[in-house]
């Protein structure tokens, strides 16, 4: 069962299964000082979103260790990606801002037992941009920026962010 979709990425119980999703709106309001007085506040308006996804994997049960880094290349691609509930729920363009992991419990082999993790999203609000990208590279919505990495020749883990 998929849980979300962010680009080519897939979060579902096989791969890295968020517990937690933290959904944060803010809005900007900026002071003007005032002699003798409280500041006035001037409405500027909306920062963009940002989504937090929290979690815990088990990679000797699923998952696998290799997750995090899959997310971590498709974020070096620098292209905003498409976000997409499990519902099926288009939620528009995201950035991958940050990826963290914290590994305990190690094996004799230094693999990790268990690895919470913790995955920032940024909503991209320059929806000309992306859908110029778009047009430019109908992949770039799956973080494929080089169509020709589709060769099977050319395929490696990081071509779908796994």
């Amino acid at each position: 069962m998929i849980m979300m979709v962010l680009g080519g990425y897939f979060f579902s119980i096989d791969t890295a299964a968020y517990q937690e999703i933290v959904h944060c709106r803010s809005w900007q309001w900026v002071e003007n000082e005032v002699i003798e007085q409280a500041p006035d506040l001037q409405f500027t308006g909306a920062r963009p979103e940002v989504i937090q996804l929290k979690g815990t994997m088990f990679p000797a049960f699923k998952g696998g260790a290799l997750q995090m880094s899959g997310l971590s290349l498709l974020a070096g691609r620098g292209v905003p990606l498409l976000l997409v509930s499990g519902l099926g729920l288009v939620m528009g363009f995201w950035v991958i801002e940050a990826v963290e992991e914290n590994k305990f419990t190690f094996t004799e082999y230094g693999q990790p037992q268990k690895i919470e993790f913790s995955i920032t999203l940024k909503k991209f609000g320059n929806m000309a941009k992306a859908i110029a990208a778009l047009r430019a590279n109908p992949l770039s919505a799956i973080g494929v920026s080089d169509p020709s990495s589709l060769n099977p020749a050319n395929m490696s883990l990081g071509t779908f962010g796994l």
